[in-house]
């Protein structure tokens, strides 16, 4: 069996929990990732060595991930703006959790202050000098999306009057140079879900939105993924509040299991 997993932001508990309630059902199940493994939860680095070993599982790059790619590699898939360099990216994401996945790297106040006033170049490099080679490989490489038997998984978005078949995606990202950046950035509008299923072969699965920032007619539970023709949106907040939740969503039965912030299971 294959299961998508939303959103992880930093949660290494719940991240921990969800993998042994579904390799307790089947093994040999394989697990894929929606992106967005940093930044907000308290323990990023934990994440990506969890993930690193994690057999039989398959990432995609999320915008978070692309982010924390640039501040440690020079290097981003979404950058409509080639000015951005990793300095300025760190003063951007340090309100929006890259403080925390710094601290999970070691490094301290003094270098999470330079990051909100844009780091220098000394600061980016002690920065680079705290993450292993290894996780920063990790980032360097996440692809846009999984092109998988049947369905697809990318972070955040594929335009619905766009082919999704397994020749068309790549076509269609070295044709469009726009598309990489609405893959790992761009958000589903309610009219898109809302209007008439995509013109696609294989229904597509995505993360980045809060599926609570929808109208909760569009959710089957109060806290859980949005399923839509073609389309389900399965980030569910798990670093967002108590509230939140890790789901994971079965590609051949549409199953649903969550657990919640502390790695207790909620449902399936």
């Amino acid at each position: 069996m294959r299961w998508i997993l939303g959103d992880i932001h930093g949660m290494l508990d719940p991240l921990a929990a969800i993998v042994a309630v579904l390799r307790a059902r089947d093994p040999h199940c394989e697990l894929l990732f929606v992106g967005d493994y940093v930044n907000r939860g308290p323990d990023s680095r934990g994440v990506v060595d969890f993930l690193l070993a994690l057999p039989n599982a398959r990432f995609v790059r999320g915008n978070h991930d692309d982010v924390f790619d640039l501040i440690l590699n020079d290097h981003w898939i979404g950058g409509d703006d080639a000015r951005l360099t990793a300095g300025r990216a760190c003063e951007w994401f340090t309100p929006h959790g890259l403080a925390q996945t710094l601290t999970s790297y070691g490094l301290g106040r003094d270098v999470i202050g330079e990051c909100r006033r844009g780091a220098s170049a000394d600061v980016v490099r002690q920065i680079r000098a705290a993450v292993p080679a290894g996780h920063r490989a990790f980032f360097r490489n996440l692809p846009l999306v999984i092109d998988a038997d049947g369905v697809v998984v990318a972070h955040a978005y594929w335009p619905p009057d766009v082919a999704n078949g397994t020749s068309a995606i790549a076509w269609h990202l070295a044709a469009d140079p726009h598309l990489a950046h609405q893959v790992v950035w761009h958000r589903w509008s309610v009219s898109a879900l809302l209007a008439d299923k995509p013109t696609w072969t294989r229904p597509a699965f995505f993360g980045h939105p809060p599926t609570m920032n929808y109208p909760p007619s569009l959710r089957e539970i109060d806290v859980g993924p949005i399923v839509a023709p073609m389309v389900t949106l399965l980030d569910t907040a798990v670093a967002l509040g108590e509230g939140g939740r890790l789901t994971a969503v079965c590609v051949e039965d549409g199953a649903i299991v969550q657990v919640d912030r502390a790695g207790r299971q909620i449902s399936g």
